[in-house]
């Protein structure tokens, strides 16, 4: 393959995947499906060998002298309406690079493998990781009586394409020696500086809780000002006031408020209830807890105005920092490809936050043209993609080595 060309063939392999129409993959679908077997065809177009294991992660192998694997890939569903190269890049990255290696000669000491995983995104059911969970162990039987919107659990979603959730224990991985993610950034961080690689060092913690105000619903002409329990408004003081404590007192954390909705969400009444989330992210726990504090101490005001409160934690991942030497072996490869590089910390979650309590896990970033994802515009230049390819290719030599 020209090397020359491989960033423009990325890009076409990730629009033929993509298809076209609105961009979405829930897991266990016929539009997910279909994108798996194109990737499927992909991996053994590059001379690896495809299985699937019984709940459905597909992988594509080079075998090495040794069993010990070095592991990478990414996610293939998406959000509604996503963009093409979110989750996508880091799997057909990686077997483009192998592509190149086998076409070279290359012949691994330990074997490398590229997996394909689902429900990263939270795509279809309410739980996200769900193909980390599974290689990791960390799946349980209750987990997969877990329903979608239509109530569909996931086991019967598998066992509809097929798969046997009853034998999802198998799917648990050994003998990994390291696992690294390849991503599209997500931010603005690399793009606005310039920078071709991020060596990823940590993944920030999330928190995402749902909030619900109890006011008193009442006659929105009628009633004075100063007798009202307005639960929109108290809703609408929370979220200022954690804006701003985030703002003044941990600015290194973000905050977002969204899902917000009135009961009964007439413009002639005052509402009864309040609802709305918070997503708050933080590379420090310490950050992350003191967030939490000014959340729990601004519903407790209210609960002294008269409003019943209620919080629900949807999520609490705290940070998690990447393995050590394969940032530094992250580093290494983008120099040994001649590639500016720069050190920063993830502000999304990724299938390696999973991974990484498990195996030495690392993350490698390419730029998204001004931060721009989880969007039909999301875009990552053909030259970021290629630069994709370079770095890959170095890190899995310093990882795998090369056999004598």
């Amino acid at each position: 393959m020209d090397k020359i060309d491989a960033g423009l063939r990325a890009e076409a392999v990730l629009a033929d995947i993509a298809g076209s129409g609105e961009i979405w993959r829930p897991s266990f679908t016929s539009e997910y499906m279909a994108a798996k077997d194109k990737v499927r065809e992909l991996m053994a177009q590059a001379g690896l060998r495809t299985h699937e294991d019984a709940v459905g992660n597909l992988y594509g192998v080079l075998k090495g002298e040794s069993e010990c694997t070095v592991l990478t890939g990414s996610h293939l569903d998406t959000v509604r309406n996503g963009g093409k190269y979110d989750g996508a890049c880091g799997i057909v990255l990686p077997v483009l690079a192998l592509e190149e290696l086998v076409a070279e000669g290359f012949r691994p000491k330990k074997t490398v493998a590229v997996i394909a995983m689902y429900e990263e995104e939270g795509s279809r059911f309410p739980s996200s990781y769900l193909s980390s969970r599974f290689i990791t162990g960390k799946i349980t039987d209750t987990e997969l009586e877990e329903r979608d919107k239509n109530g569909i659990s996931i086991r019967e979603a598998m066992q509809a394409y097929g798969y046997d959730p009853a034998d999802y224990k198998s799917a648990k991985l050994d003998h990994i020696s390291a696992f690294f993610e390849l991503h599209v950034e997500q931010g603005p961080r690399l793009y606005n500086c310039g920078a071709d690689i991020g060596v990823v060092e940590s993944i920030v913690g999330l928190y995402s809780y749902e909030l619900t105000l109890t006011g008193k619903q009442n006659h929105a002409g009628t009633t004075p000002m100063n007798m009202r329990l307005d639960p929109v408004l108290e809703a609408c003081r929370i979220i200022d006031g954690v804006d701003s404590f985030v703002r003044a007192e941990t600015p290194s954390a973000v905050v977002t408020a969204g899902g917000i909705r009135s009961v009964p969400g007439l413009s002639n009444v005052i509402a009864q209830e309040a609802f709305f989330t918070l997503d708050f992210r933080s590379g420090s726990q310490a950050a992350l807890d003191a967030i939490d504090g000014c959340i729990r101490r601004r519903l407790k005001d209210s609960e002294a105005k008269g409003f019943a409160v209620k919080l629900t934690v949807k999520c609490a991942e705290p940070p998690c920092r990447m393995d050590s030497g394969i940032a530094a072996a992250v580093q290494a490869a983008a120099d040994a490809a001649g590639l500016k590089s720069l050190r920063m910390d993830s502000g999304a979650g990724h299938d390696s936050q999973i991974i990484a309590a498990s195996f030495p896990t690392g993350m490698v970033f390419i730029p998204s043209v001004d931060g721009v994802s989880h969007s039909p515009k999301e875009y990552t230049r053909p030259k970021d993609l290629k630069n994709g390819i370079k770095t890959v290719k170095q890190l899995i030599l310093r990882l795998a080595g090369e056999a004598k």
